[in-house]
C-alpha cells in the first residue's frame, strides 16, 4: 500500500524532562503531527516542550487532572479535524521509542484490519548501570548505554482513522475500532533512566494513587527494588534484532469468526 497517509500522535507527558525533548525530536523524524497534553509537570517538561518550537509538535494542553487512559479521548476529539480517512492516530509516551520506521510499517497493515497493537521491549536500569553510567550526561547519550530487557507485554497501540469513529472519555480507545492487523508494531520503553528519575517516577505514581488513580499496582515505596541484576534480562547490543518470543504475549488476534463478524459489520456501515 502506498503511504499516502498522516500519523497523528497522542502524547501524554507528565515530569518526564530528561526524555521528552529526546522522543519528541525523534517521533517527528515519521509523524506528521504530535499533540502533548501535559499532566502538570513542575521539572520544566511542559516549558522543554514548546521550546522545541516544531510546528508538526502541538503543545496543546496542560492539566493536572488525575491521570486516566482515556484523557486521550480528549486529544482525539479536539484535533480530529486535521485527519483525513486512512490516517493512523498512534499512542506515544513519552518514555518510549518506535522502533525502525512506523510509516513503513503502517503502510504494510492491510486494508480491513484497522486496530494495531504493540510489543514492547521494556528497558531496566541494572546494578552494571548504576555502577558504570555517568548519569548526569543527557538522556541521549544515556540511552544507548541502557541495554538490558524483557519482553512480555502487549497492548493495541494505534487505529485507523473513519469520520464516524466515536471516542468517549470513559474509553481507553475508540468503540470499534476495527479488526486487529496481524503484524504488531514493536516499541522500546525506558522508565528507568536514573537513580534520580526513579525515584521521582515512584513518587508521581504514588500521587497519582492516592487522587484516586487505579492503576499501577507496583510498590510504590520499593524503587531500590527496581534496580535489576543483568543476568537476569536479555541484551541488546544495538546490531540484532530484539529478541521477542511472542507466545509469552497476549494474544492479540481476535477469534476468526468474530474478526470476519467485524470486518462485515465495518464493510456494510453497521458500525463505523
Amino acid at each position: 500500500m502506498k503511504a499516502d497517509f498522516k500519523i497523528h500522535c497522542i502524547a501524554l507527558c507528565k515530569n518526564e524532562a530528561d526524555v521528552v525533548g529526546v522522543c519528541l525530536r525523534e517521533a517527528i523524524k515519521w509523524a506528521d503531527f504530535i499533540y502533548v497534553y501535559d499532566g502538570g509537570s513542575t521539572d520544566g517538561t511542559w516549558e522543554s516542550v514548546k521550546k522545541l518550537n516544531h510546528s508538526g509538535i502541538v503543545p496543546w494542553k496542560q492539566d493536572a487532572r488525575v491521570f486516566r487512559e482515556g484523557l486521550r479521548a480528549e486529544v482525539f476529539n479536539e484535533f480530529r479535524h486535521q485527519s483525513s480517512k486512512g490516517d493512523w492516530w498512534l499512542q506515544l509516551n513519552v518514555d518510549e521509542f518506535y522502533v525502525g520506521n512506523p510509516k513503513a510499517f503502517f503502510s504494510r497493515v492491510s486494508r480491513g484490519e484497522d486496530l494495531v497493537w504493540g510489543i514492547m521491549a521494556e528497558y531496566v536500569l541494572t546494578e552494571k548501570d548504576v555502577g558504570e553510567i555517568d548519569f548526569s550526561l543527557p538522556f541521549e547519550r544515556v540511552m544507548p548505554l541502557l541495554r538490558h530487557y524483557y519482553v512480555a507485554w502487549s497492548e493495541p497501540r494505534a487505529f485507523r482513522y473513519r469520520d464516524g469513529l466515536i471516542w468517549n472519555e470513559d474509553w481507553a480507545w475508540p468503540r470499534h475500532a476495527g479488526a486487529v492487523a496481524k503484524e504488531r508494531i514493536i516499541y522500546k520503553h525506558y522508565p528507568c533512566r536514573s537513580p534520580k528519575q526513579l525515584q521521582a517516577r515512584w513518587k508521581a505514581r504514588r500521587e497519582n494513587r492516592e487522587r484516586g488513580f487505579e492503576g499501577w499496582k507496583e510498590d510504590t515505596e520499593g524503587w531500590r527494588q527496581t534496580i535489576k541484576n543483568s543476568k537476569e534480562f536479555l541484551f541488546d547490543d544495538g546490531v540484532r534484532p530484539l529478541r521477542i518470543d511472542e507466545s509469552v504475549l497476549p494474544r492479540h488476534l481476535e477469534a476468526p469468526y468474530v474478526r470476519f463478524a467485524k470486518q462485515i459489520l465495518h464493510r456494510c456501515r453497521i458500525w463505523p
